[in-house]
């Protein structure tokens, strides 16, 4: 079953991912047109109304439904949240009045009325399952992961199962909605759809839970003799692998259940270990049955943990790890293994290189929040395996008795290699404007977005959620404002066709293009001006590849290009490219909806002109003059623009009420810029022109504003200038920037000595170390602290740091899971991407590091992963049900739990490295990404470690994906 596709619910898109502090409701970003909620006269649901309405960021229109000839509420994102709230504030006696009017409307729309409207066309909600007489007992595909010769781990995948009793139980009615034999609208026709799933959710979920924790229910047998191995005790865990996506029963494409597609895992304690090459067989009460072979010499241990991909072989620190998080059953033990011997095998030769001893790392770390709670960090007792010796070229992995062997990883500079090639094609990946295909890539993709119209919109997101007196929106009254980019969008469009404005990099799973994707032009083009001679052309094999301009110029570019012919005369940029909802179409060639250019403001043009004189700087130090002259001269432009106050932005524009009334509204950019960015402008047109006329704003009291606003390890590229061309700016501004940047780094330093795993955050028990969202769980974003002391001082510390950090990503992390696609092997498989959904290729896109870790466990998990907790509709038949899914030894054996205490109990278990919830769409924070937080950083960080003169193989830019899930190992990973 392929488990990729467009969901017919909708065209759910992906969320706009770009603001860092945003609150994005995946509710209001996924769905483009929700159905019709159609309630009882009931207080839970008129709270539960309430609650959805202000929780999920949604809007309330009243409309007549013919159907049932009532009332019905629709969810609308005709006008946004913040636009609704403003108005409902304002308007407190109308406040009232709708309320009244709801209750109204709510008791006229009876669900007795509602189902006398399905009668009437043939529905007969009673017979939209055919429960079985006798009782089905699930049965799945089980894989067994192996931990140690005593712990095995079983994988139970049941997605299989569910499709038949969908199809067994719910077929008959559901085929008669797919052929139109009977005719529902199509809001009625998704509830079908996804109350046939969740009523088998509810009843075969739990039946799975029960019977991986139940005792007696897994037998292991050895041997053709199948004699037994006793099993001393067991732990269980339930873990997403994918938002569930069932096939029509009589139609094409895949219906989103808009619920979880789980994974159960039991973990197995032998009573006495395995025998080292000795065939087994796990087999179930049920009869499900999966035999494989134990061989600690040969048999894949999921309890090490490695750099999928490899090691530099100068790399002056090498480690794996070993542990194991075993679900409720905690940390696994494994102080048995301390002063063990292991060894690294050479995989041609099948000889030991180099011998070790297993080493406590550390025990359980635990982060203690303010108000009291103790949280695990890894889950687990971490121990390592040191080989920082080896350097050695070739393919190895790693040994230890009685458990098993790593994956294999390389040694040599293609390791670090790959990971920059995968990271930067990333980004060719995400480009707008032109086909992805052959010989560059074996993803296809048509082209898309290659038109752009006026647009009058502000161009930073930031805006729409002040509320000041001196920037920001304005109603008609002058009160200051929250408001709608997409409303703003709509109210400005205009059919005005630009001239060749396309190009960019799309975000997220969104086809925006904005201006924090400036952020990845100064990432890439920073890992260059500190290291030129790393970096060639062809280096990347993509289309600009033999122009003679090292690839990651070229590919910093394609980020300015679009920027350059969106340029007014006058010299200003709007830097934002927008429609006016997320997109309707997965397939961003096929998509039609209209994208608009923001308007021009003095500080997007400032912004620009920054990196627009960056790229010349970068041309003229690879030899290219002639390809500086354009964006020299555009900076210019754009930067003349933006220090004539006479161009600050004051707008007014009509605005469109959700009751169609209209109303005068204003948006009035900040009259100062922001003194950091034009001395970095000034600086760098200086560097570019020599023109003595930029040097009044290079002051030094203009630089110590710039180095205040380096409050934090990722900001640090921002001066990087005045280091690398120290002999243009006074001295002190060299020594102070670097003083700064190395006070950064060594507070990763210690971070990273601190954690188990040897990534860096905050201090474990500092305010902000649950501070993960948006990539900032990730250690390349904070990682280019490091970076920076490292050009500054050649210190090897900063660089063993540095490849540290690759390992984590790599693999060498609590789940063992590479965060990247196509690096390593253990990668996600369902991801928040709408072009790689709309491509129907089973393995992702390369080069997407999504954000995994946001410090929390999503709401969402919450209500489809840990539990299921629907509310009944009895115009569809639906009773509803609460079931907790959680393990016996959490609950207490209860099977009702509250949203509360689901939440209490995962606070304390689930290790926040390992609070990931593989649902792509109804988990936004952890299954997206943004190309300028995940996957520009990820680049830059790489590049910088690369070795002068590398070239990748010609073969790597078309490798081929692969085409079965059971090549894809992180479909069912280690939760």
């Amino acid at each position: 079953m392929v488990l990729t596709g467009e969901s017919a619910f909708t065209k759910n898109s992906g969320s706009d991912a770009s603001a860092p502090d945003r609150q994005r409701s995946s509710y209001a970003k996924r769905y483009t047109a929700l159905p019709f909620l159609w309630l009882d006269l009931s207080g839970k649901a008129v709270l539960l109304l309430i609650a959805e309405y202000l929780k999920h960021s949604l809007h309330l229109r009243f409309v007549t439904n013919q159907i049932a000839g009532s009332f019905t509420v629709p969810f609308s994102r005709s006008c946004g949240y913040t636009d609704t709230m403003n108005h409902i504030v304002k308007h407190r006696k109308k406040r009232v009045t709708s309320v009244l009017i709801l209750l109204l409307i709510m008791q006229m729309a009876s669900a007795q009325s509602v189902l006398e409207a399905f009668e009437q066309r043939g529905v007969d909600t009673s017979e939209r399952r055919s429960i079985p007489s006798v009782p089905v007992v699930p049965k799945g595909s089980l894989a067994v992961h192996v931990l140690t010769d005593q712990w095995i781990c079983v994988v139970g995948d049941y997605y299989d199962f569910f499709l038949e009793r969908l199809q067994q139980e719910s077929g008959p009615f559901l085929s008669r909605l797919d052929t139109g034999e009977v005719s529902v609208p199509s809001w009625s026709y998704d509830f079908h759809y996804k109350f046939a799933v969740w009523d088998l959710i509810g009843d075969y979920r739990p039946k799975i839970r029960d019977n991986f924790q139940r005792a007696g229910y897994f037998s292991v047998s050895r041997g053709p003799q199948k004699q037994q191995q006793p099993i001393d005790f067991s732990h269980y865990w339930i873990e997403a692998v994918g938002q569930m996506r069932v096939p029509r029963i009589a139609a094409e494409g895949l219906q989103d259940a808009h619920s979880a597609q789980t994974a159960h895992y039991a973990y197995l304690h032998l009573q006495e270990p395995m025998a080292s090459g000795q065939e087994y067989e796990l087999s179930t009460e049920a009869g499900e049955t999966v035999s494989f072979t134990y061989d600690d010499r040969t048999t894949l241990s999921w309890a090490i943990k490695v750099n999928q991909e490899g090691y530099v072989p100068d790399a002056g620190k090498k480690y794996g790890y070993l542990g194991m998080w075993l679900g409720d059953g905690g940390p696994m033990d494994l102080s048995e293994m301390e002063g063990r011997p292991f060894s690294v095998i050479d995989e041609h030769t099948g000889a030991a290189v180099l011998t070790g001893t297993v080493t406590s790392r550390d025990a359980q770390e635990t982060h203690h929040t303010k108000e009291g709670l103790v949280i695990p960090i890894d889950g687990e007792d971490v121990y390592e395996l040191d080989f920082s010796a080896l350097q050695e070229e070739g393919s190895y992995h790693l040994y230890i008795p009685g458990v098993g062997i790593s994956w294999s990883f390389t040694i040599g500079y293609d390791a670090i290699g790959y990971a920059f090639y995968t990271h930067a094609r990333g980004l060719y990946h995400q480009r707008s404007g032109i086909e992805k295909g052959p010989p560059y890539t074996a993803w296809t993709m048509g082209a898309g977005h290659t038109e752009t119209y006026e647009g009058g919109f502000a161009p930073n997101d930031r805006h729409y959620r002040a509320k000041s007196d001196r920037y920001g929106f304005y109603d008609e009254t002058g009160e200051p404002v929250t408001y709608s980019s997409f409303s703003m969008v709509r109210e400005t469009a205009t059919d005005n066709l630009l001239p060749d404005v396309w190009g960019g990099w799309y975000d997220a799973g969104d086809f925006d293009r904005r201006m924090y994707h400036f952020d990845i032009v100064e990432d890439l083009l920073s890992a260059y001006l500190m290291y030129p001679e790393k970096f060639l052309d062809g280096q990347l094999q993509i289309p600009e590849s033999g122009n003679g301009v090292p690839d990651i110029i070229d590919e910093a570019a394609w980020g300015i290009d679009i920027w350059l012919r969106a340029q007014s005369d006058d010299g200003g940029v709007g830097c934002w490219i927008e429609a006016d909802s997320h997109p309707q179409e997965y397939d961003p060639a096929e998509d039609t909806q209209r994208y608009y250019l923001a308007l021009p403001t003095r500080e997007s043009s400032l912004t620009y002109a920054v990196h627009a004189a960056l790229l010349a700087l970068a041309y003229r130090q690879s030899g290219h003059d002639e390809l500086a002259v354009p964006y020299i001269r555009s900076a210019e432009a754009a930067y003349s623009y933006a220090v004539d106050p006479g161009n600050t932005a004051d707008l007014t524009f009509t605005h469109i009420s959700r009751d169609g009334s209209e109303s005068e509204y204003r948006y009035r950019e900040p009259a100062e810029l922001e003194a950091s960015v034009r001395f970095q402008a000034s600086a760098l047109l200086y560097l570019v022109t020599q023109s003595k006329g930029y040097l009044p704003y290079t002051d030094s009291e203009s630089f110590s504003q710039a180095l205040k606003a380096i409050t934090s390890a990722e900001e640090v590229y921002s001066l990087l200038p005045v280091f690398l061309f120290a002999d243009r700016f006074p001295q002190a501004y060299s020594s102070s920037y670097s003083e700064r940047v190395i006070e950064l780094a060594d507070r990763l330093l210690k971070s990273q000595q601190e954690l188990a795993y040897r990534t860096i955050n905050w201090p474990v028990d500092h305010g902000f170390f649950q501070f993960m969202a948006w990539g900032r769980g990730l250690p390349y974003y904070k990682g280019r602290a490091l970076q920076a002391a490292l050009r500054m001082t050649g210190d090897a510390v900063y660089r063993d740091a540095a490849l540290l950090l690759v390992d984590w990503m790599n693999g060498a992390n609590p789940q063992g899971r590479s965060l990247t696609t196509s690096i390593g092997e253990v990668y996600a498989v369902r991801i928040l991407s709408l072009p790689s959904i709309a491509d129907g290729i089973l393995d992702p896109i390369p080069g997407i590091t999504v954000y995994t870790y946001n410090g929390a466990i999503d709401y969402q998990a919450k209500h489809v992963v840990y539990a299921m907790d629907v509310d009944g509709r009895s115009d569809h038949g639906f009773s509803g049900f609460n079931v907790s899914m959680l393990p016996d030894s959490l609950t207490g054996g209860v099977r009702e739990l509250s949203y509360k205490q689901t939440g209490a109990i995962l606070e304390e278990v689930i290790p926040i490295y390992r609070r990931y919830a593989n649902v792509e769409h109804l988990v936004v924070g952890q299954n997206e990404f943004t190309v300028w937080e995940t996957i520009g950083p990820a680049a830059s960080f790489t590049a910088c470690l690369l070795p002068e003169g590398w070239m990748p193989p010609e073969h790597w830019a078309m490798r081929q994906p692969a085409q079965e899930l059971s090549q894809l190992h992180g479909y069912l990973p280690q939760p």
